[in-house]
């Protein structure tokens, strides 16, 4: 990569990662950093048990809506059906996400997953246990108070997470550019 190249995209990741600031190579702290994992051990056990968890909620809830059914108002009978198709695809797919990007260390993944749960799955969850017009069973608030308790987990585990991959990713890249200016060759003379 040309210099003048190199110096704006290391100037361009300066001004995006202000908090960061050089990368001392002979730092051993860094070196180490940048080689250890960033998976999230919490995240990893939170999800781990909420993939075992999640056919008994969806299961649970879609008997529950079978008896209470009748008993909701048309509209609530036609909103709760919905939000619990969109709630168990949305949680599938976040699920997965998180599984992938805390184990593959990835932050586009491991973001996807931690907004799909902050901004969706947890105010959808809580709807499911507040809300007094759904006729609440006893096991629905037990199971969606479970999920509840998975769901704001996996969100702080998250953030806190999604902090430490992205400060890693930022290490690496700023490492690989000393390394690759300090190992680039001299084109030969034929």
């Amino acid at each position: 990569m040309p210099t003048r190249a190199r110096g704006a995209l290391v100037s361009l990741t300066q001004a995006m990662f202000p908090h960061h600031g050089a990368v001392d190579p002979m730092d051993k702290h860094i070196i180490q950093m940048s080689n250890q994992l960033a998976s999230n051990t919490p995240l990893q056990m939170a999800l781990y048990f909420n993939v075992y968890f999640f056919p008994f909620w969806a299961a649970s809830n879609f008997v529950m809506l079978g008896l209470k059914f009748q008993e909701l108002h048309y509209i609530y009978q036609i909103l709760v059906l919905a939000m619990l198709l969109f709630m168990t695809v949305l949680e599938a797919v976040r699920l997965y996400l998180g599984y992938l990007g805390n184990l593959q260390e990835q932050v586009p993944e491991l973001a996807g997953s931690w907004l799909l749960t902050t901004i969706l799955q947890l105010p959808l969850t809580a709807l499911l246990i507040l809300n007094p017009d759904m006729f609440l069973l006893p096991l629905d608030c037990i199971i969606n108070i479970l999920q509840f308790i998975f769901v704001a987990t996996e969100c702080v585990c998250g953030f806190f997470a999604l902090r430490l991959l992205s400060k890693q990713q930022v290490i690496r890249f700023q490492l690989q550019q000393f390394y690759d200016n300090e190992f680039d060759l001299e084109p030969l003379d034929l």
